[in-house]
């Protein structure tokens, strides 16, 4: 049933690509120039990959508005600039200049690190243990060179202590078509989540103080984006687990055969189409992601070693009704394709994906598929401002919105391997419920919902990322 519904979803990606042809004009204007302004650190190349046109070319007139308004949505979606503004001028007839406004980031963050070691700040605030956080500091350095490229290392101790390092690099060819991303990172933890009862997680807590899990991996990325919105990624991680033999003893299901350590290989491809208006808060567009994954562990043990291939996949649609009324949907689907998890890696709801109502919850699963919708009034729209007693123009402008919102998700998680403990899993699941976003610069979203589920259980929940 879970595959079935998979295919479904991959196979209405094709609806949500579909466009229309524009009707043919002989009016036409000429782009003369393209000038940019405010971009101080950013590459001009950087921004000009991701107009939809570029100097020298002929556009249909009636067009002109919508690839100016296109190609400012897609200068916005670098998260390189907290302003972008695009306008045509018109030198002569039906010549134009484009004109590019822009008002950078700060793009240097050394921050201070807190963190708790739950899924959501909702399972944790439950209980509030201040000894289940971790804190720390990451340096995160946007736009190195100019060219988009991002690093960040970082440093955590606490409950999960944690060194990382990562450094994306968008475009590596002249062409600006292919980019390299590169990642490496060690963490050990004194409590592990070692198996799921009554659709909660069961931990594990080391009495000694010593770690009981150890985690390394090292992996790369080859990233290909052909046009402005499709994207093709492919890439190896190498995975080694180390657990205590305290853990085994309470969890021989963490890794396979109880075994105390575990090494694989990851390989992964995501195939990505991304048209929305804005990527940290989207209210029109289309997103399509399909991603694979083969695991496998066979060639460093036999005993240890494991061979799993997933699918996933996430089609979301998001449309303006009214001036300031919106729509969204999604679906969001995983399978199995070959081969059973070990409860280390398996994943299913209340971890990346959660229906809204069961926060608090987890459903192991091997396979799922999630609908989630929502409608959206903009209480607030989009206001402009000036912060007092900021003078850098990086920080004193800011930008703000309030959104009214409905929602209703539904959702099956299929677990073949824990579902006699758990009741929630293989059941129908359903929550609906209200909410308020608040949305600001520097990516800030900020998500008050109250919801409700079919057990008749209801609460606040806050939120601080985009509902999908």
């Amino acid at each position: 049933m879970i595959l079935k519904w998979y295919f479904f979803a991959v196979f209405s990606c094709l609806a949500l690509l579909a466009v229309a042809q524009p009707d043919s004009s002989n009016q036409s204007v000429y782009i003369e120039r393209i000038e940019l302004k405010g971009n101080d650190k950013t590459k001009d190349y950087i921004i000009l990959r991701e107009l939809t046109f570029q100097q020298g070319d002929t556009l249909l007139k009636k067009e002109l508005f919508e690839h100016l308004t296109r190609s400012k949505k897609n200068i916005f979606n670098t998260r390189l600039f907290n302003f972008v503004d695009v306008a045509g001028i018109a030198t002569h007839d039906s010549v134009f200049t484009v004109v590019i406004d822009l008002q950078e980031r700060w793009y240097l963050w050394p921050k201070p690190l807190l963190e708790n070691a739950d899924r959501n700040f909702n399972t944790w605030w439950q209980d509030k243990d201040l000894s289940r956080l971790s804190y720390g500091m990451f340096v995160r350095k946007f736009n190195v060179r100019g060219r988009n490229e991002t690093l960040q290392l970082n440093f955590q101790w606490g409950f999960e202590r944690q060194l990382s390092a990562t450094y994306s690099m968008p475009f590596i060819d002249r062409n600006k078509k292919n980019g390299l991303n590169l990642r490496a990172g060690y963490s050990t933890f004194r409590e592990v989540n070692y198996a799921s009862e009554g659709n909660k997680r069961s931990f594990i807590s080391s009495s000694s103080g010593e770690p009981l899990q150890q985690l390394f991996y090292a992996g790369a990325d080859f990233v290909r984006r052909g046009g402005l919105y499709f994207r093709h990624t492919a890439g190896v991680t190498y995975h080694q687990v180390k657990v205590k033999d305290s853990l085994q003893l309470n969890a021989d299901e963490f890794l396979l055969n109880n075994n105390s350590k575990m090494e694989y290989l990851s390989f992964n491809y995501n195939f990505r189409f991304d048209k929305r208006n804005n990527i940290v808060y989207p209210l029109t567009g289309q997103l399509v992601d399909v991603n694979l994954r083969y695991r496998n562990g066979g060639m460093f043990s036999t005993s240890a070693g494991f061979e799993l291939l997933e699918a996933s996949t996430v089609i979301n649609q998001h449309s303006q009704l009214k001036e300031r009324l919106y729509a969204g949907a999604s679906i969001r689907a995983k399978t199995t394709l070959a081969g059973t998890p070990p409860y280390f890696v398996q994943r299913g709801f209340g971890y990346d994906t959660f229906i809204r109502g069961y926060e608090l919850y987890v459903m192991d699963a091997q396979d799922f598929i999630a609908f989630k919708s929502h409608l959206k009034y903009a209480l607030v729209p989009t206001r402009k401002g000036d912060l007092p007693l900021l003078k850098d123009d990086k920080f004193k402008k800011f930008f703000y919105a309030f959104y009214l919102n409905l929602n209703f998700d539904i959702g099956y998680a299929n677990d073949e391997l824990y579902a006699s403990e758990n009741p929630l899993s293989n059941n129908l699941l359903m929550g609906y419920g209200a909410g308020l976003d608040f949305v600001s610069y520097y990516d800030i979203v900020i998500r008050a919902e109250y919801s409700r589920n079919l057990e008749n259980e209801g609460g606040i929940f806050l939120h601080f990322k985009k509902a999908f």
